[in-house]
């Protein structure tokens, strides 16, 4: 095993966390190819959920997530405890710009190694976020979960199994610590 420190960007860079961080269900699904970002949100006002790992402090001061193709309702981006109690959340924001990654200020928020579950919903049926493919089986298989009803995110989680094939979105969150 390395001796080589994780989760250091590097000097003068945020890191990310987002469901295609090395700590999140994108590394154990295994490539799921380019984004393809051309379909609707699948329900009005659904939020997904997806697990992911934090191994060291990590202080949240942005939120980010990819546009699609057709912009059209409020995006809400946070993270959850692993329970379902809300821990950050960005506010139902209004899509702005095609094919962009859109980014919103949140309250620092310092975030302590944990599992935890980053969280993503669109109001609206006609916007679209960039999105990679997994099947159903795999994002249930690593822990994905949904909601109905969850725009903007509620304060705590009520998680139910997928419904259908998840909608992976690109988004995420950003430490702006400089080191």
């Amino acid at each position: 095993m390395s001796d080589w420190p994780r989760d250091i960007p590097f000097p003068g860079s945020p890191r990310v966390l987002s469901p295609f961080c090395s700590n999140s269900i994108a590394v154990a699904i295994g490539s799921l190819g380019a984004p393809a970002g051309a379909t609707n949100w699948p329900v009005a006002n659904r939020a997904f959920y997806v697990p992911v790992r934090i191994t060291s402090p990590f202080t949240v001061d942005r939120v980010f997530w990819i546009n699609g193709s057709v912009v059209g309702g409020n995006v809400d981006v946070g993270i959850y405890s692993f329970d379902g109690t809300r821990l950050i959340s960005s506010g139902a924001i209004v899509q702005s710009g095609i094919n962009v990654i859109q980014i919103s200020n949140v309250a620092n928020t310092l975030i302590g190694p944990g599992l935890y579950y980053l969280a993503v919903s669109l109001s609206s049926t006609t916007g679209r976020l960039s999105k990679s493919v997994p099947t159903q089986y795999q994002a249930v298989g690593l822990g994905m979960l949904e909601q109905d009803t969850a725009n903007p995110l509620p304060a705590v989680a009520t998680f139910a199994a997928l419904s259908a094939a998840p909608h992976l979105a690109l988004f995420g969150m950003l430490d702006g610590t400089v080191i």
